[in-house]
């Protein structure tokens, strides 16, 4: 497989990413193992998951990023594929409440760094936006972040009413 460097990053990452929103979800952790090895043996190494994933299921948490963390631990794959996860989704129990914020953000990066096992995290997105805010204020909250050694990339929506 071809890899790509991303820009101004020492990351080289399969054009092909694994979405995992489903783990833990309609895939258990025996299936999601299969899935994972599977990916990784025909050659990717570039991994999406969220914070949020498997929220949605009562009792679950974040089964997904559990089971990836789970697996890269046994696997041996810790520092090995490139992992990307997402924060400052709404929760459940307040739709209406945006979790875009500081320490929103900062609780779902730590909580996800935890469940991964890692210090830092590769990619770190946002899963809302918040347009009340001002674009300068959130991309401050990520650089900051940055510069802890907590993130090596960010990203975060953009909606449409922002000009």
């Amino acid at each position: 497989m071809k890899y790509i460097q991303l820009n101004n990053t020492d990351l080289n990452i399969s054009p092909i990413c694994l979405g995992t929103a489903g783990f833990g979800d309609k895939s258990d952790l025996e299936k999601s193992f299969e899935i994972l090895n599977a990916f990784v043996w025909a050659g990717g190494n570039f991994i999406d998951t969220a914070n949020v994933y498997c929220k949605w299921l009562k009792g679950h948490g974040n089964c997904s990023e559990q089971i990836i963390g789970k697996w890269l631990k046994e696997s041996g794959m810790q520092g090995k594929v490139i992992v990307a996860t997402k924060g400052a989704h709404y929760s459940f129990e307040d739709p209406g409440r945006s979790r875009v914020n500081k320490e929103d953000i900062r609780m779902d990066l730590d909580e996800s760094c935890r469940t991964l096992g890692k210090d830092e995290l590769d990619f770190y997105w946002l899963h809302r936006d918040d347009p009340e805010k001002p674009a300068e204020e959130i991309v401050d909250i990520l650089e900051e972040l940055k510069k802890e050694g907590r993130i090596r990339i960010m990203d975060f929506p953009i909606t449409a009413q922002r000009g």
